[in-house]
């Protein structure tokens, strides 16, 4: 009856297996087509599972962040595009070289000097477009502050996600150990030495543990990769 119930697991067993391979056939395919390299060369340049995981600080962001840079760039445009308003307040001056000839009793009399000219009225307040600068920039300003404290919020809340989901991966059991207990305990199984429950509680306890593994680790791939565009240094590290 117990080496039944064992078959019967042990089928469940090949059952997910073959899902999985399924998956990672689909994978493999799609990686295929996109690239264009055979699935030989693909497979040999696939990253090995990652063994080690490199320390993220929590220190203060900086504001290289795709979009603290976004908004500070729009804060510098408003800032400019205040002062051509403010400057456009004031009148266009033109002064250079004048000359005029005057004649009187049959002489002429030419005179040289500097010329002076400006538009009437002389000073235009241009309310209009100094008001709308103003807010502009004003919106701008608080843009820009909203920017950095949501990646200062995000950033932290990743390096968090992130040293945890490392923890619990440093912590928990390898697979290679996981599977040499499994090896052992079936081998006594049929030696008759422990019962097929235990055997088939173990069956599942694998499997499930490879899965949380792995969605471990891709959290943390995850949580890595988010931190590293904040600080702009995504191109620098190879995942």
């Amino acid at each position: 009856m117990s080496l039944s119930v064992f078959k019967m697991s042990l089928a469940d067993h090949q059952l997910r297996l073959t899902k999985l391979k399924a998956d990672e056939e689909k994978l493999l395919q799609a990686l295929t087509a996109i690239t264009g390299l055979s699935r030989t060369l693909l497979s040999k340049n696939l990253p090995p599972v990652k063994q080690t995981w490199p320390t993220v600080e929590n220190a203060s962001p900086s504001e290289e962040s795709p979009q603290v840079r976004a908004a500070l760039a729009d804060l510098k445009l408003a800032r400019s595009q205040k002062q051509k308003a403010e400057g456009e307040s004031w009148p266009d001056l033109k002064l250079g070289p004048s000359m005029k000839t005057v004649k009187e009793n049959g002489e002429s009399t030419t005179f040289v000097g500097l010329g002076l000219s400006m538009p009437l009225p002389v000073f235009s307040q241009n309310g209009a477009g100094r008001a709308y600068s103003a807010q502009r920039l004003l919106e701008a300003e608080m843009g820009a502050d909203l920017a950095k404290r949501k990646s200062a919020a995000t950033r932290a809340e990743l390096v968090n996600r992130y040293n945890q989901t490392i923890q619990s991966l440093k912590t928990s059991l390898s697979l290679n150990i996981v599977n040499e207990k499994h090896e052992q305990l079936e081998r006594q199984f049929f030696k008759g030495l422990v019962p097929s429950s235990l055997v088939i509680e173990a069956h599942r306890q694998l499997f499930d543990l490879g899965e949380r593994r792995n969605a471990s680790e891709l959290e943390a791939l995850e949580a890595l990769g988010r931190i590293l565009i904040l600080d702009n240094k995504f191109n620098e590290v190879i995942l």
